[in-house]
Order: C-alpha cells, then sequence, then structure tokens
C-alpha cells in the first residue's frame, strides 16, 4: 500500500493519480484525464497490444493501459518521473517496464535495439525535445502500426516554428500545425488522423503510421 509520505517523497507531480486506497498525488487536479479520455477513441482494443510511452511522467496512463490489456513500456528522460511511475507500478500491482530513456538516444540504445510496438505514444513531448526530426524519426521506428502525437500548435501561419525558453516546464520549440505535418512527413509518417482537442484548442492529436520514407521529398539537387 502507497503511504502519503511516499508519495511526497518522489518529489513534485505533474498527474494526479488516485490510488487504489483512496489516496492522491495532487487532490482536486484534472490532469491527465482529459488527456486520457480524449485518448481513448484513438486506441481501440488493447487486448494483447504492446504500447511504448515516450515521455510516461507520473505513470497516469500506465495505471489505464495495463488493465486494459496491453504490455506497456513507459520511459521517460527525468528521473523523478520513473521513481514516481515505479511507485505507481506497485501501488496499482502493475507488471510494466519502466526505465530511463532518452527518445532522441533510441537508435543508440540497446535497451531499444530492435524493439517494436504495436502503438507508440508520444503525448506532449515533441515540444520539448532538442532535435525534433531525430525524436520524431525514432518514435516512429519504434511503432508497427501507429504513433499517436499529441502537441501543443502555435497560432503562428505557414511552415514555422517559434523558439522559446521555458526553464522552468523545458519547452524548447512551439511548431505550427503546418510545420509539424512537414516534421512527421519528413520523418516517414503518413497521419491518418486529426482532432483539435475538446478541452484545449490549442493542442491536436495526430494519429500516424509510420511509411519507413525518410527525408526532405522535393528536392533535386542534380
Amino acid at each position: 500500500m502507497v503511504t502519503q509520505e511516499e508519495i511526497e517523497a518522489v518529489g513534485s507531480w505533474f498527474h494526479n493519480v488516485r490510488f487504489p486506497n483512496g489516496l492522491e498525488t495532487l487532490p482536486g487536479v484534472a490532469n491527465p484525464r482529459p488527456l486520457w479520455h480524449e485518448s481513448i477513441q484513438f486506441l481501440g482494443d488493447l487486448q494483447g497490444k504492446t504500447v511504448l510511452d515516450i515521455g510516461c511522467n507520473g505513470g497516469y496512463l500506465e495505471a489505464k493501459l495495463e488493465p486494459m490489456g496491453a504490455k506497456v513500456t513507459a520511459v521517460d528522460l527525468q528521473d523523478k518521473f520513473i521513481n514516481q511511475t515505479n511507485l505507481v507500478k506497485r501501488g496499482f500491482d502493475l507488471t510494466c517496464e519502466v526505465f530511463r530513456a532518452d527518445v532522441e538516444e533510441f537508435h543508440i540504445m540497446p535497451a531499444m535495439a530492435g524493439r517494436k510496438f504495436d502503438i507508440v505514444l508520444f503525448l506532449g513531448v515533441i515540444y520539448h525535445v532538442n532535435n525534433p526530426m531525430r525524436a520524431m524519426t525514432n518514435a516512429l521506428n519504434m511503432a508497427k502500426d501507429y504513433v499517436l502525437v499529441e502537441s501543443a500548435i502555435s497560432p503562428l501561419k505557414g511552415s514555422v516554428a517559434e523558439y522559446l525558453n521555458n526553464d522552468h516546464y523545458l519547452n524548447t520549440w512551439l511548431p505550427s500545425r503546418d510545420c509539424l505535418l512537414k516534421l512527421i512527413d519528413c520523418c516517414g509518417g503518413e497521419v491518418q488522423a486529426e482532432l483539435v482537442r475538446p478541452s484545449a484548442s490549442s493542442r491536436r492529436f495526430f494519429k500516424v503510421t509510420p511509411t519507413g520514407k525518410v527525408g526532405v521529398k522535393g528536392r533535386d539537387y542534380s
């Protein structure tokens, strides 16, 4: 049974997880319930599906995905979030795999070599990375069926991005919609579905299937 002392010992939480014994990590906070409920329509039947959750944060999704029959691998770059997810794993008696990993380094990580997952969740991550092309390519290369991308979207017009200096949330950049679509295409992905989030109109979902065709299209250097 998870205790209040253990919840507090693993640092400040971004996810409000309600444990089976009634304790909550952020009482009164809804995050990330809207994200989860809006993701469900893309996920379908998860029985026996392998799911990679990139940027698992506090482990809220792991407590939802595994009871639906998914075999989950949860990764995050920050040790704090790995510790929180491991606490959730114990509190819900989950079997998910949890370890520290950087999506920008999947291609050189022995723990990721040769691995594929039916579904890759890439939710609220792309605007945190320093190398968006490498991160998106790595996410797509890990997927058999599709990658579910969720991102904040810049209101700027055209294929442009804002570059940020937000130390608190470690946001490095923010793409416009066209910019993100071109990034996905260039990294070997094809958008099958798109949804403006009902609870946050500045954010969108993209269901993306891997094509294996990586590289900038339409250039002739001959």
